[in-house]
Protein backbone atom coordinates (compact mmCIF):
# COMPACT_ATOMS: atom_id res chain seq x y z
CA UNK A 1 0.00 0.00 0.00
CA UNK A 2 1.38 3.19 -0.98
CA UNK A 3 -0.84 5.32 1.03
CA UNK A 4 -3.34 5.44 3.47
CA UNK A 5 -5.43 8.36 4.45
CA UNK A 6 -8.28 9.56 5.90
CA UNK A 7 -9.93 12.30 4.30
CA UNK A 8 -13.74 13.67 4.65
CA UNK A 9 -14.65 10.67 6.26
CA UNK A 10 -13.44 8.05 4.31
CA UNK A 11 -9.73 5.98 3.67
CA UNK A 12 -7.79 6.95 0.52
CA UNK A 13 -5.56 3.77 -0.79
CA UNK A 14 -3.24 4.01 -3.38
CA UNK A 15 -1.34 0.77 -4.71
CA UNK A 16 0.07 -0.38 -7.85
CA UNK A 17 -0.20 2.64 -9.12
CA UNK A 18 -4.01 3.17 -8.58
CA UNK A 19 -5.65 5.33 -6.01
CA UNK A 20 -9.07 4.27 -4.54
CA UNK A 21 -11.54 5.51 -1.59
CA UNK A 22 -13.40 3.22 0.98
CA UNK A 23 -14.72 2.93 3.99
CA UNK A 24 -13.79 0.45 6.64
CA UNK A 25 -16.12 -2.34 5.69
CA UNK A 26 -13.57 -2.77 3.07
CA UNK A 27 -15.45 -1.46 -0.32
CA UNK A 28 -13.25 0.58 -2.29
CA UNK A 29 -14.10 2.70 -5.47
CA UNK A 30 -11.37 3.51 -7.88
CA UNK A 31 -10.56 7.51 -8.16
CA UNK A 32 -8.03 7.20 -10.53
CA UNK A 33 -5.52 4.65 -12.42
CA UNK A 34 -2.16 4.36 -14.40
CA UNK A 35 -0.18 6.04 -11.99
CA UNK A 36 3.40 4.06 -12.48
CA UNK A 37 5.18 1.65 -9.98
CA UNK A 38 5.45 3.15 -6.92
CA UNK A 39 9.14 3.61 -5.46
CA UNK A 40 8.28 5.24 -2.27
CA UNK A 41 5.02 5.66 -0.08
CA UNK A 42 3.38 9.19 -1.50
CA UNK A 43 3.60 12.26 0.49
CA UNK A 44 0.51 14.05 0.79
CA UNK A 45 -1.23 16.86 2.20
CA UNK A 46 -5.04 18.07 3.49
CA UNK A 47 -5.60 21.81 2.77
CA UNK A 48 -8.23 24.58 2.04
CA UNK A 49 -7.67 27.19 -0.39
CA UNK A 50 -11.17 27.96 -1.77
CA UNK A 51 -13.78 27.11 1.13
CA UNK A 52 -13.64 23.48 -0.36
CA UNK A 53 -11.68 20.49 1.44
CA UNK A 54 -8.89 18.62 -0.41
CA UNK A 55 -6.25 16.32 -0.66
CA UNK A 56 -2.93 16.86 -2.79
CA UNK A 57 -0.74 13.60 -3.27
CA UNK A 58 2.76 13.29 -4.22
CA UNK A 59 3.41 10.04 -6.00
CA UNK A 60 7.24 11.16 -7.42
CA UNK A 61 6.39 8.80 -10.47
CA UNK A 62 3.64 11.07 -11.98
CA UNK A 63 1.95 14.40 -11.65
CA UNK A 64 0.60 15.34 -8.70
CA UNK A 65 -3.20 14.53 -7.87
CA UNK A 66 -5.41 16.71 -6.10
CA UNK A 67 -8.95 15.22 -4.52
CA UNK A 68 -11.65 17.11 -3.40
CA UNK A 69 -14.26 16.70 -0.96
CA UNK A 70 -16.62 14.85 -3.38
CA UNK A 71 -13.86 12.39 -4.51
CA UNK A 72 -13.06 14.47 -8.11
CA UNK A 73 -9.68 14.00 -9.53
CA UNK A 74 -7.26 16.28 -10.95
CA UNK A 75 -3.77 16.58 -12.02
CA UNK A 76 -1.59 19.80 -11.06
CA UNK A 77 -0.53 20.38 -14.31
CA UNK A 78 -0.18 24.25 -14.58
CA UNK A 79 -3.80 24.74 -15.88
CA UNK A 80 -3.53 28.49 -14.34
CA UNK A 81 -0.16 29.14 -15.82
CA UNK A 82 3.41 28.58 -15.94
CA UNK A 83 5.18 25.28 -15.87
CA UNK A 84 4.22 22.46 -12.91
CA UNK A 85 6.60 20.39 -11.16
CA UNK A 86 7.38 17.09 -12.74
CA UNK A 87 6.55 14.25 -10.79
CA UNK A 88 7.10 15.71 -7.60
CA UNK A 89 7.66 13.73 -4.30
CA UNK A 90 7.08 15.80 -1.43
CA UNK A 91 4.23 18.67 -0.60
CA UNK A 92 2.90 21.01 1.58
CA UNK A 93 0.79 23.56 1.96
CA UNK A 94 2.51 27.20 3.39
CA UNK A 95 1.33 30.66 3.54
CA UNK A 96 -1.58 29.83 1.73
CA UNK A 97 1.17 28.36 -1.08
CA UNK A 98 1.24 24.71 -2.66
CA UNK A 99 5.38 23.90 -1.97
CA UNK A 100 6.55 20.91 -4.23
CA UNK A 101 9.51 19.13 -3.52
CA UNK A 102 11.60 16.38 -5.14
CA UNK A 103 10.36 17.34 -8.65
CA UNK A 104 13.06 17.09 -11.74
CA UNK A 105 15.85 19.17 -9.67
CA UNK A 106 16.09 17.29 -6.37
CA UNK A 107 17.34 20.37 -4.32
CA UNK A 108 15.13 22.65 -5.92
CA UNK A 109 11.29 23.28 -4.11
CA UNK A 110 8.46 25.22 -6.52
CA UNK A 111 6.01 27.74 -5.05
CA UNK A 112 2.36 27.82 -6.34
CA UNK A 113 0.24 31.51 -6.74
CA UNK A 114 -1.32 32.01 -3.45
CA UNK A 115 -4.57 30.16 -3.03
CA UNK A 116 -3.70 28.11 -6.69
CA UNK A 117 -2.24 24.70 -6.10
CA UNK A 118 -1.84 24.44 -9.82
CA UNK A 119 -0.92 27.81 -11.11
CA UNK A 120 2.51 28.64 -11.31
CA UNK A 121 3.02 32.32 -12.74
CA UNK A 122 6.03 33.74 -11.90
CA UNK A 123 4.31 37.34 -11.80
CA UNK A 124 1.29 36.38 -9.79
CA UNK A 125 3.62 34.86 -6.81
CA UNK A 126 4.75 31.73 -8.06
CA UNK A 127 8.44 30.86 -7.84
CA UNK A 128 11.22 28.93 -6.68
CA UNK A 129 14.21 28.26 -4.20
CA UNK A 130 16.58 25.89 -4.41
CA UNK A 131 19.25 24.33 -1.60
CA UNK A 132 22.86 22.47 -1.93
CA UNK A 133 21.40 19.31 -0.75
CA UNK A 134 18.82 17.15 -1.82
CA UNK A 135 15.34 17.06 -0.15
CA UNK A 136 14.14 14.53 1.85
CA UNK A 137 11.30 16.01 2.91
CA UNK A 138 9.12 19.25 4.06
CA UNK A 139 7.62 20.41 7.08
CA UNK A 140 5.53 23.50 8.67
CA UNK A 141 6.04 24.29 11.92
CA UNK A 142 5.81 27.31 13.81
CA UNK A 143 5.14 29.97 10.94
CA UNK A 144 8.25 28.26 8.64
CA UNK A 145 8.62 25.85 6.40
CA UNK A 146 11.01 23.48 7.37
CA UNK A 147 12.99 21.42 4.44
CA UNK A 148 14.97 18.57 5.65
CA UNK A 149 17.34 17.81 3.15
CA UNK A 150 20.29 14.49 3.16
CA UNK A 151 22.98 16.52 4.74
CA UNK A 152 21.71 19.93 5.76
CA UNK A 153 18.23 21.49 7.24
CA UNK A 154 16.99 24.76 6.19
CA UNK A 155 13.85 27.01 7.07
CA UNK A 156 11.43 29.45 4.50
CA UNK A 157 10.76 32.28 6.41
CA UNK A 158 7.88 35.15 5.25
CA UNK A 159 4.48 35.18 3.46
CA UNK A 160 5.08 35.74 -0.34
CA UNK A 161 7.28 35.57 -3.00
CA UNK A 162 8.02 39.13 -2.29
CA UNK A 163 9.65 38.13 1.20
CA UNK A 164 10.35 34.56 1.39
CA UNK A 165 13.80 34.03 2.65
CA UNK A 166 15.45 30.92 3.34
CA UNK A 167 17.89 30.35 5.89
CA UNK A 168 20.06 27.26 7.75
CA UNK A 169 18.79 25.68 10.68
CA UNK A 170 22.53 23.36 10.17
CA UNK A 171 24.75 22.55 7.48
CA UNK A 172 25.92 19.69 9.96
CA UNK A 173 22.89 17.37 9.57
CA UNK A 174 20.31 15.85 7.43
CA UNK A 175 17.71 13.54 7.82
CA UNK A 176 17.80 9.99 6.69
CA UNK A 177 14.14 9.64 5.44
CA UNK A 178 11.41 12.32 5.39
CA UNK A 179 8.94 9.50 6.45
CA UNK A 180 10.38 10.15 9.63
CA UNK A 181 9.42 13.58 10.27
CA UNK A 182 6.42 14.03 12.80
CA UNK A 183 5.38 16.74 15.09
CA UNK A 184 5.61 15.72 18.33
CA UNK A 185 5.04 17.21 22.21
CA UNK A 186 5.17 20.80 20.70
CA UNK A 187 8.31 19.42 18.32
CA UNK A 188 9.17 18.37 14.95
CA UNK A 189 11.01 15.23 15.03
CA UNK A 190 13.35 13.28 12.44
CA UNK A 191 15.27 10.26 12.43
CA UNK A 192 19.53 11.70 11.43
CA UNK A 193 22.38 9.39 10.75
CA UNK A 194 23.00 9.14 14.67
CA UNK A 195 19.16 8.51 16.02
CA UNK A 196 15.85 10.73 16.64
CA UNK A 197 16.65 14.40 17.08
CA UNK A 198 14.40 17.49 17.66
CA UNK A 199 13.88 20.66 16.03
CA UNK A 200 12.99 22.88 19.04
CA UNK A 201 12.06 26.59 19.09
CA UNK A 202 13.67 28.40 21.59
CA UNK A 203 12.36 31.05 24.25
CA UNK A 204 13.98 33.30 21.40
CA UNK A 205 11.88 33.42 18.77
CA UNK A 206 13.29 33.21 15.69
CA UNK A 207 16.12 30.71 17.18
CA UNK A 208 16.20 27.19 16.81
CA UNK A 209 18.21 24.27 18.24
CA UNK A 210 18.49 20.45 17.36
CA UNK A 211 18.87 18.37 20.37
CA UNK A 212 19.85 14.38 20.46
CA UNK A 213 17.01 12.21 22.26
CA UNK A 214 18.12 8.94 21.84
CA UNK A 215 21.78 8.78 23.07
CA UNK A 216 20.68 6.55 25.91
CA UNK A 217 19.36 3.75 23.46
CA UNK A 218 21.66 4.33 21.07
CA UNK A 219 22.07 0.53 20.28
CA UNK A 220 19.06 -0.23 19.05
CA UNK A 221 19.32 3.12 16.11
CA UNK A 222 22.61 1.58 15.22
CA UNK A 223 20.96 -2.40 14.91
CA UNK A 224 18.96 -0.97 12.69
CA UNK A 225 19.36 2.35 10.52
CA UNK A 226 22.19 0.50 8.76
CA UNK A 227 20.48 -2.63 7.54
CA UNK A 228 16.65 -0.92 7.31
CA UNK A 229 15.23 -0.64 2.83
CA UNK A 230 12.00 1.75 4.51
CA UNK A 231 11.23 3.82 7.46
CA UNK A 232 7.49 4.64 8.56
CA UNK A 233 6.12 7.09 11.69
CA UNK A 234 3.14 7.86 12.97
CA UNK A 235 1.77 9.46 16.32
CA UNK A 236 -0.32 8.46 19.20
CA UNK A 237 -1.34 11.60 20.54
CA UNK A 238 -3.49 10.54 23.32
CA UNK A 239 -0.46 8.85 24.49
CA UNK A 240 2.05 11.43 23.50
CA UNK A 241 3.68 9.03 21.03
CA UNK A 242 6.22 8.71 18.30
CA UNK A 243 6.15 5.12 16.36
CA UNK A 244 9.12 4.61 14.21
CA UNK A 245 9.54 1.22 12.00
CA UNK A 246 12.05 -0.61 10.22
CA UNK A 247 11.53 -2.41 6.89
CA UNK A 248 13.86 -4.74 6.16
CA UNK A 249 13.19 -6.28 2.24
CA UNK A 250 14.15 -9.64 3.52
CA UNK A 251 12.20 -9.56 6.82
CA UNK A 252 9.21 -11.12 7.74
CA UNK A 253 6.59 -8.76 9.67
CA UNK A 254 6.74 -10.56 12.70
CA UNK A 255 10.61 -9.91 12.72
CA UNK A 256 9.39 -6.22 11.41
CA UNK A 257 11.41 -3.87 14.58
CA UNK A 258 10.23 -0.49 15.49
CA UNK A 259 10.50 2.24 18.36
CA UNK A 260 8.24 3.53 20.99
CA UNK A 261 9.27 7.16 22.19
CA UNK A 262 7.36 8.51 24.46
CA UNK A 263 7.43 12.50 26.58
CA UNK A 264 6.83 11.70 30.45
CA UNK A 265 6.82 14.67 33.05
CA UNK A 266 9.72 14.18 35.69
CA UNK A 267 10.52 15.46 39.07
CA UNK A 268 10.77 19.55 39.06
CA UNK A 269 8.66 19.62 36.18
CA UNK A 270 11.63 18.72 33.51
CA UNK A 271 9.91 16.07 30.73
CA UNK A 272 11.91 13.17 29.67
CA UNK A 273 11.82 10.83 26.62
CA UNK A 274 11.48 7.04 27.09
CA UNK A 275 11.50 4.27 24.54
CA UNK A 276 10.54 0.96 24.10
CA UNK A 277 11.53 -1.84 21.63
CA UNK A 278 8.04 -2.85 19.40
CA UNK A 279 7.74 -6.05 17.04
CA UNK A 280 5.84 -7.21 14.22
CA UNK A 281 4.14 -4.15 12.56
CA UNK A 282 5.96 -3.53 8.93
CA UNK A 283 4.14 -0.42 7.66
CA UNK A 284 4.33 0.68 3.86
CA UNK A 285 2.50 4.08 4.69
CA UNK A 286 0.58 5.93 7.97
CA UNK A 287 -1.59 8.44 8.85
CA UNK A 288 -3.33 9.41 12.18
CA UNK A 289 -6.60 11.51 11.81
CA UNK A 290 -8.82 13.10 14.92
CA UNK A 291 -11.96 12.84 14.45
CA UNK A 292 -15.04 13.82 16.91
CA UNK A 293 -12.19 13.22 19.40
CA UNK A 294 -11.75 9.57 18.19
CA UNK A 295 -7.96 9.16 17.09
CA UNK A 296 -7.83 6.97 13.97
CA UNK A 297 -3.92 5.59 13.78
CA UNK A 298 -3.99 3.94 10.31
CA UNK A 299 -1.16 2.37 8.22
CA UNK A 300 -0.99 0.46 4.84
CA UNK A 301 1.23 -2.91 4.82
CA UNK A 302 3.15 -4.05 2.24
CA UNK A 303 0.65 -7.39 2.33
CA UNK A 304 -1.80 -4.69 0.48
CA UNK A 305 -4.11 -4.46 3.68
CA UNK A 306 -5.27 -1.53 5.46
CA UNK A 307 -4.78 -1.40 9.49
CA UNK A 308 -6.21 0.43 12.31
CA UNK A 309 -3.79 0.76 15.19
CA UNK A 310 -4.78 0.97 18.88
CA UNK A 311 -8.40 -0.55 18.11
CA UNK A 312 -9.08 -4.12 20.17
CA UNK A 313 -7.89 -6.63 22.27
CA UNK A 314 -5.83 -8.56 20.08
CA UNK A 315 -2.90 -7.60 17.58
CA UNK A 316 -4.64 -8.46 14.38
CA UNK A 317 -6.30 -11.52 15.70
CA UNK A 318 -3.41 -12.92 17.72
CA UNK A 319 -2.63 -12.43 21.54
CA UNK A 320 -0.14 -9.50 22.19
CA UNK A 321 2.99 -10.08 23.99
CA UNK A 322 5.11 -7.16 25.68
CA UNK A 323 7.66 -7.32 28.00
CA UNK A 324 8.95 -4.86 31.05
CA UNK A 325 11.87 -4.05 32.31
CA UNK A 326 11.95 -1.55 35.11
CA UNK A 327 15.04 0.94 35.62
Amino acid sequence: VDCSIVFNGQVIVARGGDIHRGTTSGSFTSLTTGLGTATRAYDFEKFNFNGTDKLIIATGHSPAQIIDSSFSVDVVNATGGGTAPSNPKFVKAFQNHMFYAGATNSQEVIFSVPFAEDNFTSASGAGSFRVDSTVVGLKVFRNELIVFCETRIFKLSGSSSSNFAVADVTRDIGCINGDTIQEFAGDLIFLGPDGLRTIAGTARIGDVELGTISSNVQSLFDENISNATAFDSVVIPEKTQYRLFFSKDAGSESLTEGIICVLKGGSGGQSNYEFSRIKGIKPACTDTFITSGDVLALHGGFDGYVYRQEEGATFDGSAINGKYRSP
